[in-house]
Parts: C-alpha cells; structure tokens; sequence
C-alpha cells in the first residue's frame, strides 16, 4: 500500500464552514470573554473623592 503523497497547502476542511467554532479548526472565532470577568471601563474610576465634584 502506496502513502498518498502529502499536500503542500492543506486544504480546509470542506464539510465544515469557515467560521466554525469548534475546537481544531483554524479559522473559528474568538473564545468568548470569561463571563465572570469584570467589565473593562474605557476610564478608570478616579479613586480620590474630590474628583467626583
């Protein structure tokens, strides 16, 4: 039995969409964030008092 010889640029998988997020796919999205994060603020809350006036 004769090896298939092997592909220079492996081809993606076809039975599966680009996007697709499961794991071993290349080109799935982003992991969400961790849901029990704490939201990032765009400006950090000023801690002394007297800036709030």
């Amino acid at each position: 039995m004769t090896v298939p010889p092997i592909d220079p640029e492996p081809q993606p998988d076809e039975s599966r969409p680009i996007a697709d997020p499961r794991p071993g796919h290349g080109s799935g999205p982003v992991a969400p964030d961790d849901p029990d994060a704490p939201e990032e603020l765009d400006e950090p809350v000023p801690l002394d008092p007297e800036e709030y006036r």
